[in-house]
Formats: C-alpha cells, structure tokens, sequence
C-alpha cells in the first residue's frame, strides 16, 4: 500500500514465487490469478504487468498473462544483489550494475535483502549522473 500510495506501479509477480519451469498451466494461472486478486483487495487497482518469479519465461507462462490480461516484463540487467555477504561485496555490486546499465534497462533488485540500502545509495547517484549524460 505504501509503495502503491508513493506513486509506483505494482506488477504481479505469483502468490507464492513458484518455479514456473516445474508446474503445469493451471498451476500457473492460479497463480497469477491469485496474486491479482491479493493486490486489488490491497490497494484497489488490479495489475497490468507480470514479472514472472525467477525471470523463467515459458510459453505456459505467456500464455497464462495474456489469458489474464497481463503484459509479461523482464529485467534486463541482474544486479546479482542477493549475492552480497558484506559492504565491500554491495559496493562491488553497485559499481557493476553502474558500469553495465544502459538507458531504459531495468534492474534486478530485492528488496529484502540485507545489503539493498548500500547498493542503492552507492548506484542511484551513479545512475542519475549516467541518466543526466545521456540526456544532454
């Protein structure tokens, strides 16, 4: 609710983060489903985006978004975040993601992860500036 409040879309992403490479379609569109049904009753907007759990993207996956009226969208850079043990790991990371970004990208982040606030910090200036460069 709050990030929804704050201004940002909210895209479908499963119920419970499924495998999708290892469940058959019904499973999958129960799913998706579910996940649309979670997200109105929390904010009162269904989404129009899906972001299928662990980028897998499969034709039963397609398939089940567009069924339910879901434009599929990927990442198209990982930032490997979750591989973070310590600060010097997070630094390394945001002056990977920094130096591998590219207009338009988007970026793989998670946000329950512990070294998230050092990445960010670190890779949002960085971006910003790269953004402002491109621009000019």
């Amino acid at each position: 609710r709050q990030i929804h409040a704050a201004g940002h879309r909210i895209a479908n992403h499963s119920l419970t983060h499924p495998r999708f490479g290892h469940v058959d379609y019904r499973t999958i569109c129960q799913e998706i489903r579910s996940c649309q049904h979670a997200v109105e009753d929390a904010i009162g907007v269904s989404p129009t985006l899906f972001r299928p759990p662990f980028g897998r993207i499969t034709p039963g996956v397609l398939l089940a978004a567009k069924s339910t009226g879901l434009k599929v969208v990927n990442w198209s850079l990982d930032s490997n975040d979750w591989r973070c043990r310590d600060e010097r790991d997070a630094e390394r990371c945001a002056e990977e993601a920094a130096a591998l970004a590219r207009p338009r990208d988007i970026i793989l982040f998670h946000d329950n992860h512990n070294w998230i606030t050092t990445i960010l910090d670190r890779l949002l200036p960085k971006l910003a500036a790269q953004s402002s460069r491109h621009i000019q």
